[in-house]
């Protein structure tokens, strides 16, 4: 069998349910995926709205096999890893008896429950009697150990589950019950194992850093959907992030041991040095800045006296922890407690590789949030490129990877994303979707809009424009910003006398969110990037999708300064290689949310008079789907109501 037998007009799909529907593009994309992993060679692939890219590369991934090998599948968001795991995969199991396949789900070590340290935290009495208690009614009765089946947030889950610096494998004696293996074990005999990027880049890094060491079992092949996030988490996974907040909750689980012999005046030092080192970072005004530039206003040398400081303070506490810990009688007590010694380890090693970094192709940074600039700060070491981190390990090692996602490519080529990954060779196959745009979708650009600025005048006019917008729309919209700021702004001055719901991000968790907005008739809802992608809200609930502004990188944001300086280091064009395509795929997916089925019809307002005005605005609108496009607001008026007499 092959993929066309499957998904072809006719196919063994067809047979077997009577509503399959064969798409062309859908089989495009099948067999393009099926012949790179015939040839050994890596496949880019994007797929529009509606075509079925989950089926399109399942497919071949499970007809093409060979004995004893494993398909990796790789996502990035927790909905899109349940719809593999509790719909496509067994959809495609029952469609094909004849090629029985093993699954498994594998996660990172922080979402599994580790025995011992339940175990060792509650003997230090880190617990409250009912939080202890809850923990071990479910701990007797679940499978996994996934904190994903509490339902909630539980307190003091940083305690008991599993990490890197407590762990003792073989060696626990709850190793044979252990969740986290017991998954591991499973992904080894499975032959698709679904993991999220964060974990595939974790094993990445590991296999480069020890030879022999992995999170993963061996694999041929790995596909990653949602591809259009590899740069973002690489960089996170071959970089380093350092915080205060780390700091104060180490300080806040050693104060509370019980029968441990700790000097609290260590602690407070180095509680004290933590606070100075941050409370430092104060005297920049501005929420994410360069190191550098920190140290430059604080002098070098203090910095580095308070750098020195903090560190001496973390490994005097791991020196102290490791010597109290032999005094510890109780194994599981003590296991923790040496733990806890690890972390400190940890840090220490980490604030100096970020602080004293002398590597030329990352850079230091540092970012700043809440209302008091010292309530949270982290210290980043991110790579400049990864191209070159990516090669060795993933595109020169890996038989196949197929990167897939609605949005990889830019003016027509996947040119980005191979200069940003250092994709050198593979196939390619790019298809539209399936859907009616033409007919379905209206563009309205608000071209009389003066462009963006702080200006007063300006953010008057895109909040009178959104205000009338959402009046035509009778609400059903989603109002999409590029800052909280800006989102802020805009909801505050809407919110009160708008005759609809209107919903904001932050009020509630964004799955519950969501949720209110699918149940709340005619309701708006004020978001920003998390509300842009894999959100999906089909019928006429959301008929309306306004954009404020055209999602280019924040310039002065040092990820962005440090890699437009590269480009042009390399002698490249930085706003048409770097910053144009980054914010050409931002659009689609925002675009995106409005049309998620056939019979789905709006409007997508983007609010940006650059569109209009600027040469590179066309280039944009070419990106997205070909529909309709206006800038009278009549229009959008004009083309709504029709959609609603149509329906009824």
């Amino acid at each position: 069998m092959n993929v066309r037998d499957a998904l072809g007009p006719g196919g063994t799909l067809a047979a077997r349910w009577p509503r399959f529907e064969f798409r062309r593009e859908q089989l495009a994309m099948a067999e393009a995926v099926a012949q790179a992993l015939a040839e050994g060679t890596h496949c880019l692939a994007e797929a529009g709205t509606g075509v079925g890219k989950t089926f399109a590369y399942l497919l071949p991934a499970l007809l093409s096999r060979r004995d004893g090998g494993k398909v990796v599948l790789s996502t990035h968001t927790i909905n899109l890893q349940e719809q593999l795991t509790q719909k496509d995969i067994p959809a495609i199991r029952e469609a094909l008896p004849d090629r029985p396949f093993r699954a498994a789900v594998l996660k990172g070590m922080g979402n599994y429950l580790c025995l011992q340290n339940a175990d060792g935290a509650a003997r230090l009495g880190l617990f409250e009697a009912d939080d202890f208690q809850h923990l071990q009614e479910w701990a007797a009765v679940t499978a996994t150990g996934d904190v994903s089946e509490l339902g909630a947030t539980f307190p003091g889950w940083s305690e008991v589950c599993a990490s890197p610096d407590s762990c003792r494998r073989r060696e626990c004696p709850y190793f044979d019950r252990c969740f986290l293996y017991q998954a591991r074990r499973d992904a080894a005999a499975a032959d698709v194992i679904v993991v999220n990027h964060a974990l595939f880049f974790s094993d990445l890094a590991l296999r480069a850093l020890e030879a022999g060491s992995a999170l993963l079992p061996d694999y041929d092949a790995v596909v990653f959907d949602e591809a259009h996030h590899l740069e973002d988490v690489a960089s996170q996974t071959f970089g380093l992030a350092f915080s205060d907040f780390r700091v104060t909750a180490l300080l806040s689980r050693l104060r509370r041991l019980r029968g441990v012999d700790l000097d609290l005046d260590l602690l407070n030092r180095l509680d004290a040095a933590n606070r100075r080192l941050f409370g430092s970072l104060g005297v920049v005004r501005r929420q994410e800045f360069f190191l550098a530039e920190a140290v430059a206003a604080i002098g070098a040398d203090e910095w580095a006296e308070w750098v020195q400081a903090l560190a001496n303070r973390l490994g005097e506490v791991q020196t102290g922890l490791a010597r109290a810990a032999r005094d510890v009688k109780d194994e599981m007590a003590r296991a923790r407690v040496e733990g806890y010694a690890r972390t400190a380890g940890t840090l220490d090693e980490e604030l100096r590789a970020i602080c004293l970094n002398s590597d030329a192709g990352s850079f230091a940074w540092a970012e700043q949030s809440g209302e008091r600039r010292r309530a949270q700060c982290v210290l980043h070491l991110t790579p400049t490129c990864v191209a070159g981190l990516l090669g060795p390990p993933l595109w020169e090692k890996v038989r196949t990877a197929v990167l897939t996602s609605a949005t990889l490519a830019t003016g027509g080529t996947f040119h980005y994303l191979r200069e940003r990954l250092g994709v050198a060779s593979g196939r390619e196959v790019l298809v539209g979707s399936p859907f009616d745009y033409r007919t379905r979708a209206l563009l309205y650009v608000a071209a009389h809009l003066e462009p963006p600025s702080e200006s007063p005048s300006y953010q008057r006019a895109v909040v009178a424009e959104i205000r009338r917008l959402l009046e035509i729309a009778r609400g059903r919209a989603f109002v999409l910003f590029t800052s909280y700021r800006a989102l802020d702004r805009a909801y505050q001055e809407i919110a009160p006398d708008l005759p609809y719901p209107c919903l904001r991000q932050g009020q509630a968790p964004n799955a519950a969110l969501l949720d209110q907005f699918r149940s709340t008739p005619d309701a708006c809802l004020f978001g920003v990037q998390s509300f842009w992608e894999g959100v999906d809200v089909p019928g006429e609930q959301l008929s309306c999708v306004i954009i404020d502004r055209l999602p280019f990188a924040v310039p002065d944001h040092p990820v962005h300064r440090a890699r437009v300086q590269a480009v042009q280091d390399a002698g490249g064009d930085w706003f048409n290689g770097y910053a144009l395509p980054q914010a050409q795929i931002r659009l689609k997916q925002g675009f995106g949310r409005l049309i998620r089925t056939r019979s789905d019809r709006g409007v997508v307002c983007i609010l940006d008079s650059r569109l209009a005005r600027r040469a590179y605005g066309r280039s944009f609108i070419k990106s997205l789907p070909r529909c309709l496009v206006v800038s009278r607001i009549e229009e959008v008026g004009r083309f709504l109501w029709g959609a609603q007499k149509e329906s009824r």
